[in-house]
């Protein structure tokens, strides 16, 4: 395999670092730069990364090293990962994880596609590849996970919708999901582990299911720049609950 590093640098700030065979890291270099960073959702998302004193470690493993890699988003520190308060008891003699909020070093693994698998969607309930999985929003949903990692703002959490999985895989979902929306597509992913489409892009629907309000104002609050960029009727994002929520003031309407 051929190893090259290459730092993808905003403002004299070298945050993400990509491992990987040449023609890989370039495709994933392009799109960071010409579809995640040139939207407004995607450009909240990065500069709260480029904002951390923490690295991401972009690493693409090519199938003839290992067939078997999936998108992944590992930490390097776990209590640092997690927010402060947050307590989640060990299980099978793993350690308690306490929340620092101190913000860790984070790691994406890929394959050399950037995406689910062909081989791996008719697992998850014979999800479409083409939509969900496809390259750029694969990417960006693992950005999410790697931001709040890297910002000490994770708080893993069950939900009782067992197709949702937990809170973060719900957080990383609804966000891509108004990426998505931004980039003009309008079947949105309902959960994680389906693959199932959302009863309705309008937001305002979105918003009167239980629990929906309180996620979105957490979001907001995690996600300060992503809040800035997105709560306006300025931008269109047709699925954006975030402006729904809060009308464009600082409160939530």
């Amino acid at each position: 395999m051929t190893t090259t590093f290459i730092k993808v640098d905003y403002m004299n700030k070298h945050r993400i670092f990509i491992n990987g065979e040449p023609d890989s890291v370039e495709r994933c270099v392009s799109l960071i730069n010409m579809w995640v960073w040139w939207s407004y959702v995607g450009r909240a998302i990065l500069e709260e990364i480029f904002d951390v004193h923490k690295i991401l470690k972009i690493n693409i493993v090519p199938y003839t090293e290992n067939p078997n890699v999936e998108p992944k988003t590992n930490w390097g520190n776990i209590p640092d990962a997690h927010a402060k308060g947050y307590f989640h008891p060990g299980q099978a003699g793993q350690k308690d994880v306490e929340g620092t909020g101190r913000g860790s070093e984070m790691y994406i693994d890929l394959n050399e596609n950037l995406s689910v698998s062909e081989n791996k969607c008719p697992t998850i309930r014979t999800v479409a590849c083409y939509t969900y999985m496809r390259p750029e929003f694969a990417l960006m949903h693992e950005l999410v996970h790697a931001n709040r990692g890297m910002r000490g703002k994770m708080q893993t959490h069950s939900l009782p919708n067992q197709d949702m999985w937990n809170s973060e895989e719900e957080i990383a979902i609804l966000i891509t999901n108004m990426l998505m929306s931004e980039k003009g597509v309008t079947a949105l992913r309902k959960d994680y582990r389906t693959n199932n489409v959302m009863d309705s892009d309008d937001p305002a629907k979105f918003i009167e299911q239980e629990g929906n309000k309180d996620l979105v104002k957490q979001i907001a609050a995690d996600h300060p720049k992503l809040k800035r960029n997105t709560n306006t009727n300025a931008v269109h994002i047709p699925f954006n609950p975030i402006f729904m929520c809060f009308q464009g003031k600082p409160t939530a309407a």
